[in-house]
């Protein structure tokens, strides 16, 4: 079975979907990613002791204004007021850095996906 893919027309033309008449809906996307380290990476990064500066404190500014720009980011996205961004870290596994980044909007937006 072939999935939909609602940024198709029936000819195969891209085009945005039309959410005009969908109703408001709470949406939440969840992204993670894992970067391992050598462990005078992971120290440095630990101890506060880049020379740049704050790692984190600069990768959760980062990932916020990304997630701000999403429609400028991702072709036939489109723009949303997002109600709450966070982005967090856990250093819970040596030599190893989890990054969990949660966006959440009240707003009219496309179909759920549906693998």
């Amino acid at each position: 079975m072939t999935a939909h893919l609602s940024h198709l027309d029936a000819h195969g033309k891209a085009q945005m979907v039309d959410v005009g008449g969908k109703a408001i809906t709470a949406r939440v996307a969840i992204a993670s990613a894992t970067v391992k380290m050598e462990q005078t990476t992971w120290n440095a990064l630990l101890n506060a002791e880049v020379a740049k500066g704050n790692v984190l404190g600069t990768a959760r500014i980062a990932g916020i204004m990304a997630a701000k720009n999403t429609a400028q980011l991702i072709p036939l996205c489109h723009p949303l007021g997002l109600d709450q961004v966070t982005i967090e870290f856990d250093t819970n596994t040596p030599c190893t850095l989890h990054i969990i980044a949660t966006a959440e909007v009240l707003g009219k937006t496309g179909s759920k996906w549906r693998p």
